[in-house]
């Protein structure tokens, strides 16, 4: 490994080698598909998210709690710089993926946010459990929203 190389992993902090696997690996292959979602159906996707922002899910905790979680944690091991470039790297993953597709601002805004949160997981997943990583990654948002039930 090159000098810079090595650098550039102690820039990203104690997991940089996960963090660039999900920003170079999981990011391009779920941006399009994050977008998609959004498109389809951008009124339920801004509900659902919503709702994960604010109360998360049974298995985990609210998208706005790990978020700030994230942060602070960052800061006490000295990596919130660390952090805000990882999000940077994020979002232009995301950009980079959707650069040929037709998706809506609000659908690239949305893969922004769930690029973030992989990310960001990827940066704690050594500290935080699942019910903290889940939140981060938005766990319920890619699974199909439940049917409504028919009116009687």
């Amino acid at each position: 490994m090159r000098w810079g190389q090595n650098k550039c992993l102690q820039t990203l902090g104690a997991a940089s080698r996960d963090v660039l696997d999900v920003i170079q690996q999981e990011i391009p292959e779920r941006a399009a598909c994050w977008a998609a979602d959004w498109d389809a159906d951008p009124e339920a996707m801004r509900d659902r998210k919503w709702d994960w922002e604010q109360s998360g899910g049974g298995t985990c905790g609210s998208g706005r709690w790990a978020d700030s979680l994230a942060m602070a944690v960052s800061g006490n091991h000295r990596e919130a710089a660390a952090q805000t470039w990882i999000e940077h790297l994020a979002r232009n993953a995301v950009d980079q993926a959707l650069a040929v597709t037709n998706a809506s601002m609000m659908a690239r805004c949305y893969a922004y946010s769930r690029a973030t949160g992989h990310a960001v997981a990827a940066q704690h997943r050594n500290r935080f459990e699942p019910y903290v990583l889940d939140a981060l990654r938005g766990v319920g948002l890619d699974t199909p929203a439940p049917a409504l039930a028919s009116a009687i």
